[in-house]
């Protein structure tokens, strides 16, 4: 006998000055999967994504799920400041890619700032960690006041030291101005621990600066894969 599972979003972005409701967002998402399956649906995550422009402010950003099967409720509040946009060159925040989504044909065209060609960028929300050996990949946006040659170097810091540092000159300009760019960085060298990404993007004598954090987990022992395998604690 199938099991459901119905899960409502809203998100709701409010401006504190203000104390009014600039955006407002809400999906119902219905889940009916076999008895079976429950324990592994409970388990996984439902994703929850909506791009919008707000003007320059400290925003309170509410995210409340309700899982109507349980009848039970969750809310997060976080804080959202948009900067006051700064003439000359700039550059968006730094992602830690999760992973990258076909867009589907025929979709229009849009003001995303996640959208990179075909694909649609998937970040981390937290912090992630990485096993050994993995490749990080990474999703920036620069956008140059003028034409000319704009550069990008990477620079990875363990401990307050850098163990690692690259630089690439990146494409040209779309036509919106825009220069979306995605790295891989593979991490066999890097040794277990908290890393610091600085990317810098330089154009003449301008340059900006964007940060993000990645963790390298511990190589597990056999014995530990062993144990794992076998569900022992």
């Amino acid at each position: 006998m199938p099991t459901s599972h119905d899960t409502s979003h809203t998100l709701e972005a409010i401006e504190r000055a203000a104390a009014a409701v600039r955006e407002h967002f809400s999906q119902d998402s219905p889940v009916e999967v076999p008895a079976k399956d429950l324990e592994a649906l409970r388990h996984g995550n439902a994703v929850f994504s909506r791009s919008f422009t707000v003007p320059p402010g400290r925003y309170s950003v509410e995210l409340v799920v309700l899982d109507r099967g349980v009848k039970r409720t969750s809310v997060r509040k976080s804080v959202l400041v948009v900067a006051p946009l700064r003439p000359g060159l700039a550059l968006s925040s730094l992602a830690v890619v999760k992973r990258t989504e076909p867009v589907p044909e025929g979709v229009l065209e849009s003001s995303d700032p996640l959208r990179n060609g075909s694909n649609r960028i998937v970040p981390f929300v937290n912090e992630p960690s990485f096993a050994a050996g993995d490749t990080v990949s990474l999703f920036l946006v620069a956008y140059p006041a003028e034409t000319g040659t704009v550069g990008l170097t990477l620079e990875f810091s363990r401990d307050g030291a850098v163990v690692g540092r690259s630089s690439a000159e990146l494409p040209p300009a779309d036509a919106a101005g825009r220069i979306p760019y995605v790295a891989s960085v593979p991490t066999q060298s890097f040794a277990p621990g908290r890393y610091e990404i600085s990317a810098v993007v330089r154009m003449g004598d301008a340059a900006v600066r964007e940060r993000a954090f990645f963790t390298i987990a511990p190589e597990r022992t056999p014995a530990q894969r062993v144990r794992e395998g076998s569900g022992e604690q």
